[in-house]
């Protein structure tokens, strides 16, 4: 890998879970780059189940262990552990990953890509359980729905290094600290889910893409079987769409138009939602379709959730 080493701070956020952290620091430990600068910041968010009788007792040159008292949620603790981070590049890791040799370096080379406005970095993540793909990127689809890429033909992964995303899952992501900075870190109003989506956009809005490395690769410790969204992932997802509304609109409309213009049939047309006398115009029959999939789902969620918080919807 022909790229050179910056100097590099890991922030692993933890709550509770010590053996898959156990895991993750062995495994992050032994897949290190020989002479790369680096640090490693455990960020302990007052876990109970003895994790932080366990970092007490760690003693390496490179690690070092935050802790707290009362638990401040995911945004914020990953904020504290990069504002104390002294390295140019931040590596963001979940403590749920087993790391492989060769992981990283892909991801440094395409952060360093000449010319190419690279902000944010991921890359293809696989279960622990099975093997299979649970990450490649994050889509928006014909629903208006934020989901991981899961097929490598989706992806688009070929013989390119890269594949451009419209976001990258910050359970493991790479990007310049300088970066995270200027744009205020994880916003604290997300409550674990939807700060690392939110970062990608406010990444993009200053002109940096989020892309995927595609021959960086990680084990990931993923349920088999997520369930139905939580009232608080609602709550997460609501205010992301109220933050990028236009930005997510234009998004839609994007994905909807090359299957407008060709004169149907049209795979999961939403009923109702645009008028079949301007299917004729692709491009505003686009707008409209994505305006109405929208609106559809601000309503649901005025009808789980109430009201826009004050707070959130500035």
């Amino acid at each position: 890998m022909n790229c050179s080493l910056p100097t590099v701070s890991f922030v692993v956020p933890l709550f509770n879970q010590l053996h898959l952290t156990k895991v993750l620091l062995q495994s992050l430990l032994s897949t290190l780059p020989a002479g790369l600068v680096h640090e490693v910041l455990l960020a302990d968010d007052a876990s109970t189940d003895g994790t932080q009788q366990w970092l007490a007792s760690l003693q390496h040159p490179n690690v070092k262990v935050l802790t707290s008292h009362a638990n401040t949620g995911f945004a914020a603790n990953v904020n504290r552990g990069a504002m104390l981070a002294t390295g140019d590049v931040l590596v963001l890791l979940n403590n749920d990953l087993v790391l492989q040799q060769g992981w990283l370096e892909p991801l440094l080379a395409a952060l360093q890509t000449p010319g190419g406005r690279v902000g944010l970095v991921g890359n293809l993540q696989r279960r622990v359980d099975d093997g299979s793909l649970d990450h490649a990127g994050v889509r928006l689809n014909l629903a208006g729905q934020l989901e991981h890429i899961r097929t490598l033909c989706a992806a688009g992964v070929d013989s390119a290094p890269t594949r451009p995303a419209l976001a990258v899952t910050g359970a493991c992501m790479l990007l310049q600290r300088a970066d995270f900075v200027a744009c205020g870190g994880f916003d604290e109003r997300f409550r674990n889910g939807g700060e690392d989506m939110d970062l990608c956009f406010k990444l993009r809005q200053r002109g940096l893409r989020a892309v995927v490395a595609t021959d960086s690769c990680v084990a990931h410790h993923v349920s088999a079987s997520r369930g139905p969204a939580s009232p608080n992932d609602e709550r997460n997802s609501r205010l992301l769409f109220h933050k990028w509304r236009n930005l997510l609109k234009q998004e839609l409309a994007s994905q909807w138009h090359p299957l407008l213009a060709k004169s149907g049939p049209y795979p999961e047309l939403p009923e109702k939602l645009v008028d079949p006398a301007i299917l004729h115009t692709p491009h505003l029959a686009a707008r409209r379709l994505a305006e109405g999939i929208l609106v559809r789902q601000e309503r649901r969620w005025a009808e789980l959730l109430g009201p826009m918080p004050p707070e959130h919807a500035r």
